[in-house]
């Protein structure tokens, strides 16, 4: 006959239940991803979403390129916003509700994998984790496609497991939406083909049939994904081939930057957040977590390292040329698995220790909670808006005249002038399409600051600094002189500016770091200044930056040796500092 149990045992178990801390920690992250949500203001690619979600369908299922890679996304979002609205909550609304249920859903992962004290401290790190509270407020897709590939996970491991027809199809259909909803979720393809490779090598191994069953999902998941991407199937085709891997991956790993130490780190979003020492102290755990996962955890722990490995590498070798920052956002539906993996180690090294074993789940989670809490770095880097959109148009409504004329680079700032339309009487303009000033005026462009390039605007624009840190860097915005009003007055502030990016691919280097990238921004520049050249009536130089828009490559062996090049840049200029 089993004992009564007394109540203090009683209240200890209620304590150290599931029902007890994860609700705790779903308030205690919605708490937090609500209270710095940036003014509720947009910011940053948040006005790429928006500006496409403000297209038409047609022209969203017909464009591909390195900015739209989330079709699906955008296409919920334009319909979402057709519903509801497109004011900065509502669009921020389904990243926010993705943000707070993957906190939930990780804690049912960990517990299911592997026990209730690594669910406890991996959602203590996710609530408090900086990565995943910016993306979840957010306007992007990262923070869903960090909840669908969590899905795909749990169900792809129970098809691993049963060979379940059921899990199979449903596996393939998840990882078909994934796909769908970004191209970035290319990776969980790898994953799961490495996982079933893996596990019909090592012993206990899964049935050759089982193996061909895994196979016919990942082939009906890459079927159903070509479906979706038909139209664009020829394009994905070309981003893939514009240039050879090998070519494109020796330019990219001879640079010194993929090999810095803090940029390597910041592949590994849990390992840059909240203190100096956490990339140190994270990257150790996570290495006993490898080693926990595998010696002990089998199938599920070997699955989970792949998830939490083989996308940062993946990024390193493909022959995109993406700078750190952009990479970092792209994995951050890796972080779930690295953040297990570092609780598993933790726990390990807990374990060690007298006493460490009878830790109980509540516990754990507080512990790990009052951890990534204490950093000056966590309420610095989150209280604080990376990119005030309001503040930049306040400013530029203050400075704003009679007569001149707002614009924006890139493009999808419009969107941002767009909302706010008090500006004292200026006009509101793309970058070239309007060349000609009705009344004396100045030509205003707000825009991310290139520290680079900035020296050259400068020679010739005011700059005024205006935003704060972040990946999205400062905004500046750029004021030309007064100009004289014409069909063609425009036309000289938006040379110089466009020769800003020109003469710093010339003097800094910065083409060799990210060629697919740099190649793309010279082609739209000089295609630019040859619409200005023609305006102009410079039939010669309208010539000469037509060739260099159908061959940017020149640059990439001795800019100073071209004398294509070279006519183009044949202007002198100072620099100056920013006010």
């Amino acid at each position: 006959m089993q004992k009564p149990m007394t109540a203090a045992a009683d209240n200890q178990r209620w304590l150290d239940s599931p029902s007890l801390w994860i609700p705790v920690a779903v308030v205690l992250g919605a708490i937090v991803r609500l209270a710095i949500a940036p003014h509720f203001d947009f910011y940053g690619d948040e006005f790429f979403t928006l500006e496409w979600c403000q297209k038409s369908f047609r022209e969203i299922q017909s464009s591909f390129g390195p900015g739209i890679t989330m079709h699906l996304y955008i296409l919920l979002m334009k319909g979402w916003g057709t519903l509801v609205g497109y004011s900065p909550w509502t669009m921020k609304l389904p990243s926010l509700v993705a943000g707070i249920a993957l906190i939930p859903l990780l804690a049912r992962l960990g517990s299911r994998w592997f026990n209730h004290q690594a669910a406890a401290v991996a959602i203590a790190i996710l609530v408090t984790s900086s990565p995943l509270i910016n993306t979840a407020r957010t306007a992007r897709v990262y923070a869903l496609l960090a909840l669908g590939v969590v899905v795909s996970m749990m169900i792809f491991s129970r098809a691993l497991r049963t060979g379940s027809v059921k899990y199979l199809l449903l596996n393939a259909i998840v990882n078909a939406s994934l796909m769908a909803l970004s191209l970035h979720a290319v990776y969980i393809f790898i994953i799961q083909a490495a996982s079933a490779a893996l596990e019909f090598l090592c012993p206990p191994r899964i049935s050759f049939r089982r193996l061909a069953g895994l196979a016919a999902s990942l082939g009906l998941s890459a079927v159903l994904s070509l479906l979706f991407y038909s139209g664009a199937l020829p394009k994905i085709i070309a981003l893939f081939t514009a240039s050879s891997v090998s070519t494109s991956a020796s330019v990219m790993l001879s640079s010194p930057l993929q090999y810095r130490p803090k940029v390597f780190l910041q592949l590994w979003l849990p390992f840059s957040w909240n203190h100096a020492a956490s990339p140190v102290i994270m990257l150790l755990c996570l290495a006993l977590g490898v080693f926990v996962a595998c010696r002990w955890y089998g199938a599920r722990g070997r699955l989970l390292v792949l998830w939490a490995v083989i996308p940062p590498f993946f990024y390193l070798i493909v022959p995109f040329g993406f700078v750190p920052d952009s990479i970092a956002r792209y994995l951050v539906p890796v972080v779930a698995a690295q953040i297990l993996l570092v609780a598993l180690g933790a726990l390990w090294i807990v374990q060690l220790v007298p006493f460490g074993k009878r830790l109980s789940p509540t516990f754990a989670f507080s512990i790990a909670l009052i951890l990534t809490l204490i950093p000056n770095a966590f309420r610095n880097q989150l209280f604080i808006q990376s990119e005030p959109s309001s503040l930049t148009l306040r400013h530029v409504a203050e400075i704003a005249q009679p007569g001149d004329v707002v614009t924006s680079y890139p493009g999808h700032y419009q969107a941002m002038i767009d909302l706010h339309r008090d500006l004292n009487g200026g006009q509101l303009s793309a970058l070239v399409n309007q060349p000609s000033l009705p009344a004396p005026g100045r030509l205003i462009i707000i825009l991310r600051s290139v520290p680079k390039v900035k020296n050259w605007w400068l020679e010739y624009f005011e700059g005024y600094q205006v935003g704060g840190p972040g990946y999205t860097h400062n905004i500046i915005v750029l004021v030309s002189p007064r100009l004289s009003p014409g069909p063609k007055a425009l036309i000289e502030p938006m040379h110089h500016f466009y020769y800003g990016f020109l003469k710093t691919m010339a003097t800094e280097g910065t083409l060799h770091r990210y060629p697919s990238i740099q190649l793309g921004l010279l082609r739209r520049v000089h295609s630019r200044l040859a619409r200005l050249a023609d305006l102009a009536g410079n039939n010669k130089e309208y010539q000469e930056h037509l060739l260099l828009v159908q061959n940017p490559e020149s640059w990439l062996i001795k800019p100073f040796d071209s004398p294509e090049i070279m006519k183009v840049l044949d202007r002198d200029g100072s620099q100056a500092t920013v006010r």
